[in-house]
Formats: structure tokens, C-alpha cells, sequence
């Protein structure tokens, strides 16, 4: 039976109506000087960039999928995004919940986080041979999957293009378990099946313009219990077959880190009331 995910007493999840218009993403633009590792560890993000690039407050869910109603409550995503030029995108999420299990349900795998990205659209037919898609899969037993998925680019599943890691806390009985996972990868504004000789690499700087995508997937032990939330509000196999819903994102220069808003107080409540 299909649930609708969409709950009203949830953070960041509305319960009717049209999605909100979002404003363009702004993505900063690193120094090697900035400093940021990909190493498990979200401090340094924190410090450099400060709050998430998007948070639960910023996505839908997919009223497709299963028991996500129940499910959206123990579940939270947040993700980062930067861009250290002239190619390199780097990316890190934390993702909370009870832990990790290798739960499958209707093909969407516990824990399962999927990026989608086209640097230029303009150059290229918006579908989903074109876009680049990395998948990422941190399974229950600790071992990490990330991997370029789609028809072309087969031959950019090594280290020198993409490569990521994963940290997990301790496991705690009936509590909460953040797990961090961080990717760092080559981005092109064409990929070719044949080989890097025949793709272009991007040449990123500040003011250019990007489309991207994010699915989080949340499966828990019970029959039809999944949770899928995107970024932007599309139903995520869509999102997966068409890059033309994709969010738009600009390059900025890095500012100092915004400050972080407590999670209680009339702040919070600001945030949530600007639906």
C-alpha cells in the first residue's frame, strides 16, 4: 500500500499544496588553501562553509514509496556540496538514524544517497545519459560503495576520478547513529564512453551555473517501510530519468561560515514558519 510521505510535523516536510519555488543553490568555491579533507571527519565543513548546502527542510518526499510517512521520523539528511577547481566537485552528507541495514525494498537500498549533476546543459541533450550520476551505498557492515552510474563513463570508476569514505558512530541500542560519508569527484561538461581522450573536463570557476539532484533513501526492517526524499521536489525516479528537473546551482566565492542556528528558540521557529 502507498503511503504519502509528505507530514506536517516534520522538519522541512510539507503536507500539501505545490513544493515551494526554491532559490538557486549557491556552492562555494574552495582554495587548496581552505583546506577541506575528504576523510570521514565533517569538522573542517563545518568551519569552512559552516550550515549544510541542504537539509531536510529543503527536500520532498516521494509520495510513490512505501511506508515513508513512518519512516521520515527517524530519518535526517543533511549534504554539503563544494567545488575545488578546475574539476573537482567534493561532497559530504550526514545522515541520521537508527543505523544502516542491508534492508532492500522495491529496488531503493537502506541507506542509499544518489547525486546527479550536469555541469553544462547547454551543451549537452538534458536526459539521463548525459547527466552524471554517482551512487553511493554505505553498507551495514561498515564497507563503502561510490561509484559514476548511467550509460557512459564506465571507465571514471577509479580513484583518479572518483573516490570516497565513510564513518560511522558507535552502534547504541534504540539510539540515533550519524553516519558521514564524503566523495570527492572529477566532473566534465561531456562524458565519453570511449575514454577520457574523447570527454571534456570542466573548467570551474566562480559565477558558472550548474544542475544537480539528490535522493536519500531510508529502509527499515518491516514490510514496505522506505522513505525517499529529493532535492529538488520531484518523485525520484523521475528525477533519476530526466535531467532537466534537476535544481539549479551557482559557483560563489566562499564567504565566512553563516552562523548556526540553534535547533530550539525563535530562530528555528523563524525557519520553519518561511514555508
Amino acid at each position: 500500500m502507498t503511503a504519502v510521505v509528505l507530514f506536517a510535523a516534520l522538519p522541512g516536510v510539507c503536507s500539501a499544496g505545490d513544493p515551494p519555488v526554491l532559490p538557486p543553490l549557491e556552492i562555494p568555491v574552495l582554495t587548496e588553501a581552505d583546506a577541506i579533507q575528504v576523510d570521514g571527519d565533517l569538522t573542517d565543513w563545518r568551519h569552512v562553509i559552516g550550515p549544510p548546502t541542504l537539509a531536510m527542510i529543503d527536500m520532498w518526499g516521494d509520495v510513490t514509496e512505501g511506508d515513508g510517512m513512518r519512516d521520515l521520523l527517524d530519518y535526517r539528511l543533511e549534504v554539503w556540496i563544494a567545488v575545488l577547481p578546475p574539476d573537482r566537485l567534493l561532497l559530504a552528507f550526514e545522515r541520521r538514524d537508527t543505523g544502516i541495514s542491508d534492508q532492500v525494498f522495491d529496488g531503493w537500498r537502506d541507506g542509499e544517497f544518489e547525486f546527479m549533476l550536469e555541469v553544462a546543459p547547454q551543451m549537452v541533450a538534458s536526459d539521463v545519459a548525459t547527466a552524471q550520476r554517482v551512487e553511493v551505498l554505505p553498507f551495514a557492515e561498515g564497507s563503502l560503495s561510490v561509484r559514476y552510474t548511467g550509460a557512459l563513463g564506465a571507465w571514471r570508476n577509479t580513484t583518479e576520478f572518483i573516490h570516497g569514505v565513510t564513518d560511522s558512530d558507535p552502534p547504541k541500542a534504540n539510539r540515533e547513529i550519524a553516519t558521514r560519508v564524503e566523495v570527492s569527484l572529477t566532473v566534465f561538461d561531456v562524458v565519453s564512453d570511449v575514454g577520457l581522450q574523447e570527454s571534456v573536463r570542466s573548467a570551474l570557476e566562480v559565477g558558472d551555473v550548474m544542475t544537480l539532484g539528490v535522493i536519500g533513501v531510508d529502509v527499515d526492517p518491516c514490510d514496505g517501510c522506505v522513505a525517499v526524499v529529493t532535492y529538488p521536489a520531484t518523485l525520484a525516479r523521475d528525477l533519476r530519468k530526466d535531467a532537466s528537473g534537476f535544481g539549479t546551482a551557482i559557483l560563489t566565492r566562499l564567504e565566512p561560515p553563516r552562523t548556526v542556528v540553534s535547533p530550539s528558540g525563535w530562530g528555528s521557529l523563524k525557519r520553519l514558519l518561511r514555508w
